[in-house]
């Protein structure tokens, strides 16, 4: 069992302080912003990390940004998302809004590259080309100038939380050890001779 806490240990992941020093991309506009984004990734069960990825890659952490289209804040939220007097410049309104709408779209599509498509170019748009394909592949517009760049900088953020882009491989290995633990005979004969003595008594 020592081996398996050892393990335990090792595998788990680093205070999200430990690599934001050295981080150029968590500046003081992102520190600002992250507690927000923690917020509302909670609420919609989305990763937070990949909200930062969207923000950084639509506006830079900029919050009165307005694109050529129209879209407003750090998730360039649209106004049709918005309900009457939402505004789309205050970082937590925009934050919340853009953070349910990818939620939504997450579980309309099952994939994140597909969600990611639909939030820059519109589910109508997604639903369209989807229906036009003669077999169920992902598409090369899922990999297109937007959805690229938002993965990259998702990878970059969970690296400067110090989060693994991966499965821990130290918390898979101990879950196996542990597993092997209870198939051990003399755990279950400990266990029934200790149940025995108790019926004697």
């Amino acid at each position: 069992m020592t081996l398996l806490f050892s393990l335990l240990a090792f595998g788990s992941s680093p205070p999200e302080t430990a690599n934001l020093r050295t981080c150029r991309l968590w500046t003081p506009a992102v520190a600002q912003a992250w507690p927000l984004v923690k917020a509302a990734a909670r609420r919609h069960n989305v990763d937070d990390t990949l909200l930062l990825g969207i923000i950084q890659h639509e506006s830079s952490f900029r919050p009165r940004l307005t694109s050529s289209a129209g879209a407003r804040g750090l998730m360039q939220v649209m106004p049709l998302h918005a309900k009457g007097g939402e505004d789309l410049y205050d970082p937590d309104t925009n934050v919340e809004i853009g953070t349910r709408l990818l939620a939504w779209l997450l579980r309309r599509y099952g994939d994140t590259k597909l969600a990611l498509a639909a939030y820059n170019r519109g589910h109508g748009y997604i639903d369209g080309r989807l229906k036009s394909l003669s077999a169920p592949v992902i598409p090369h517009w899922t990999t297109s100038a937007y959805v690229k760049p938002v993965l990259r900088y998702q990878s970059a953020f969970k690296r400067c939380l110090g989060r693994p882009e991966g499965p821990n491989v130290a918390l898979l290995v101990a879950g196996v050890l542990g597993g092997l633990w209870l198939l051990n005979p003399r755990y279950w004969l400990k266990k029934l001779t200790g149940k025995r003595r108790r019926r004697r008594r």
